[in-house]
């Protein structure tokens, strides 16, 4: 068994200096775990190695590792300080309790910085892992232990995208760890356990919203709630992805100059100011009013904390699944694999409308905040392309009852 190694506020000090000074500590730390792997080899059962390879007759592991980390943390304090030779002492020589292995998650996020829904991703996989058998530590991991988690809890009722998903962070994780030496080298086996996907058949794959299906959802004796209504509309009319319509802020429009900024959450091109459809007037400047340039446009909607790993828009989405289902679009709760329909298929049906009425498919990108080429130079926001982007936005209509 492994401590877990809370590395206190004299340590992280003493690391901020040595790193000041160009210096590393991590190369201690992996000695450390080195240290304690001899002393783990035969401490469990209690057995002694040979005596002949040992200085003192009879002593087990454990007893040399303490000798060999006191001698060492000495020699680590009067270069480094008594913090760190106090640290390297304690993870060379504990071996009783559990680090586990969400232990380092924060610095692993704080290091490698992504998306909302990617830290959230990884947050998932990895404590998941260590709500299975939260009694191995961080160095316990066995590739036979680590088929039974894939096999035995993984797998069962999972997609293999979703399945693969979750290897590919802890993968990532165990990379990170051993790179950082808060882990003992070794083969990382997760990657060797993905599991083949399946090829989608064509109704299977996800696509746009097909005429009926939009009728349905809007022209159908059952209706959408006002809100998530009016979050549907902007979506299919304006291309926007669900969360850059949670996300939108009352001084993205322009209703002078009948704009709308959205500001993407995925790439450059993704934050971009297109022509508002006149369709949508009405309902954002109701939406609008008595409210200040910083005020969400959405405000039903949660105010998330920096912290909180959910969207904004999580409950539209939830809300929209629901409705789907009940006008029978898309797969129903019976299915366990994926629709091929969802919210993001307003996107979807609002690029297809656009490419039936001739619009030139790199105006379609700059619309829609796709990368393509060189078409941002290609594309530049002229009132030319103004005006042709907006004739193309103005094509596209709703069903109506």
């Amino acid at each position: 068994m492994l401590p877990t190694l809370n590395a206190d506020y004299d340590y992280e000090l003493q690391l901020a200096k040595v790193a000041r000074d160009g210096g590393d500590l991590a190369p201690l730390h992996r000695e450390a775990l080195g240290i304690r792997t001899f002393a783990l080899e035969n401490t469990e059962t209690g057995e002694t190695t040979d005596p002949d390879t040992l200085e003192g007759l009879g002593q087990t592991n454990q007893d040399i590792a303490e000798d060999i980390a006191r001698d060492r943390a000495e020699q680590i304090e009067k270069q480094y300080g008594p913090a760190a030779a106090k640290k390297f002492y304690s993870t060379a020589t504990a071996t009783r309790s559990v680090v586990p292995i969400d232990e380092y998650l924060h610095k692993f996020n704080a290091e490698k910085p992504a998306e909302t829904h990617t830290i959230y991703r990884r947050k998932m996989a990895i404590t998941n892992l260590k709500n299975w058998k939260p009694e191995v530590s961080i160095n316990g991991y066995t590739r036979s232990l680590m088929r039974d988690y894939v096999e035995k809890q993984l797998m069962p009722g999972r997609r293999a995208g979703t399945v693969n998903s979750d290897l590919g962070v802890l993968g990532q994780y165990w990379h990170w760890l051993m790179d950082k030496g808060y882990m003992m080298e070794g083969p990382v086996y997760w990657s060797k356990f993905r599991l083949q996907k399946q090829r989608k058949s064509i109704e299977d794959k996800e696509r746009a919203f097909n005429d009926q299906e939009m009728k349905r959802l809007f022209c159908g004796n059952l209706q959408m709630r006002p809100d998530l209504l009016e979050h549907s509309t902007t979506a299919a009319l304006t291309g926007a992805r669900q969360n850059e319509v949670g996300e939108l802020r009352v001084g993205d429009l322009n209703f002078v100059a009948k704009t709308i900024h959205l500001p993407g959450e995925k790439t450059a091109a993704a934050d971009r100011t297109i022509p508002l459809h006149p369709d949508l007037f009405p309902m954002l400047k109701e939406r609008c009013k008595g409210k200040t340039e910083r005020d969400y446009v959405f405000h039903e909607l949660p105010i998330r904390k920096s912290s909180d790993l959910k969207s904004r828009s999580s409950p539209i989405s939830k809300a929209f699944t629901r409705f789907r289902r009940s006008v029978g679009v898309g797969f129903g709760k019976d299915r366990t694999d994926r629709s091929p329909v969802n919210f993001h298929s307003f996107r979807r049906w609002f690029s297809k409308e656009l490419l039936e009425h001739e619009a030139p498919a790199d105006l379609v990108d700059f619309i829609c905040g796709w990368t393509s080429g060189s078409m941002r130079e290609t594309y530049a926001w002229t009132a030319d392309r103004k005006r042709q982007a907006r004739q193309f936005i103005e094509k596209v209509k709703l069903p109506k009852r």
